[in-house]
């Protein structure tokens, strides 16, 4: 985010921003969640790393770390309100949605927003960072916010579908393992047409939530 303020440039590219061998927090990975009768992908934000037996979250990660079943590692994070800018990409409309969509009615709570999930079901994602005008403002007033490819979310929602081995009797036991969220009204995320996408299509009736 300084990097984009102390720039003239419009866009950042990620890549060789940060050594690609860790995750810290702040970073956005992907991660498919039950939401109504769906199986889809939710972005999280990552505000912690859970490692087994230490008390203290850390704030970054190695990526052979996350991807050790044996590490029983947990990576908490917020879910991001994505939007489709264009044909072929999504900002992030600078809110975070709940885990409950009752949760307007109710008073705000840390635990409403804030997920949690084994680390070996998420996935690292590659965002740019652009800059947009404020609403109402003019076009000198810019705030920064993550944006991510069409193609790279429909790319890894694949390969998290994959690594859950759904041609395998262990898709049951590892659908299992996905969190449940109760907003069925955010997610799955809404495309140009306000259709659902970025869900996993023609799901088996058994692993239906």
């Amino acid at each position: 985010m300084e990097d984009l303020r102390n720039s003239r440039s419009d866009e950042l590219d990620p890549e060789n921003m940060e050594d690609g061998d860790y995750m810290k927090t702040g970073d956005l990975a992907a991660t498919l969640v039950r939401s109504g009768n769906k199986i889809c992908m939710a972005v999280l934000e990552i505000t912690g790393f859970q490692y087994l037996k230490e008390k203290v979250a850390r704030t970054i990660a190695a990526l052979d770390d996350l991807e050790n079943l044996d590490k029983q590692i947990k990576i908490s994070g917020q879910i991001i309100g994505l939007h489709k800018s264009s044909p072929s990409s999504w900002e992030w409309t600078k809110n975070y949605l709940s885990l409950n969509g009752d949760s307007q009615h109710q008073k705000l709570t840390h635990c409403q927003f804030v997920l949690e999930i084994p680390s070996f079901l998420a996935h690292p994602l590659a965002a740019s960072i652009v800059a947009k005008p404020t609403s109402g403002s003019s076009q000198d007033t810019l705030y920064p916010t993550w944006k991510l490819a069409s193609t790279d979310l429909h790319a890894v929602l694949n390969s998290l579908w994959e690594s859950l081995e759904p041609e395998t009797e262990k898709i049951i036991g590892n659908v299992e393992l996905l969190p449940m969220i109760n907003n069925s009204g955010s997610l799955p995320y809404y495309n140009h047409s306000n259709d659902e996408t970025l869900f996993v299509e023609n799901l088996p009736e058994c692993l239906i939530p």
